[in-house]
């Protein structure tokens, strides 16, 4: 039997765009025991920009790093396609509720037991992935200038 969802006002928010933000923060999956898991908050133009399979597979990289997270995608910029991925088994999108498409998303989210967060909250942190270091970085400032 699967563990039940975690109530998403529990998690403490995160923002992330990019699944390799996950990458080396394996000491963060575990809470501490003031601290429960994160809830992963898109920024509003990502879904936007990124499409929904972007979501979907965000969705499952956040899964695969710690089953108690969640991703919340914010839907403000593009509720069609948060409509759309809501469909194809997006579980967390956020919208206003004064949003003309929160009816019709909240609607969706009930038939497809996703939810609908309607308050944004202030991330804890934001995660972006680490950037791989070159090995040529001082090569470039070696070389003998021309003048």
């Amino acid at each position: 039997m699967a563990s039940p969802r975690p109530d998403l006002e529990d998690l403490h928010p995160v923002g992330l765009r990019f699944a390799a933000a996950l990458d080396g923060r394996e000491q963060e999956r575990e809470p501490t025991n003031s601290a429960s898991a994160p809830a992963f908050w898109t920024p509003p133009d990502a879904l936007r920009d990124l499409g929904v399979d972007w979501a979907l597979t965000l969705q499952q990289a956040v899964a695969d790093w710690h089953p108690d997270s969640v991703l919340v995608v914010d839907a403000s910029e593009a509720p069609g396609f948060a409509l759309q991925a809501l469909e194809q088994g997006l579980k967390a999108v956020f919208t206003p509720e004064d949003d003309p498409a929160y009816a019709d998303l909240s609607k969706a989210a009930e038939r497809l037991d996703a939810s609908v967060l309607t308050r944004r909250p202030a991330m804890q942190a934001h995660w972006t992935p680490a950037l791989p270091r070159s090995r040529r970085r001082g090569l470039a400032s070696a070389a003998p200038h021309p003048n």
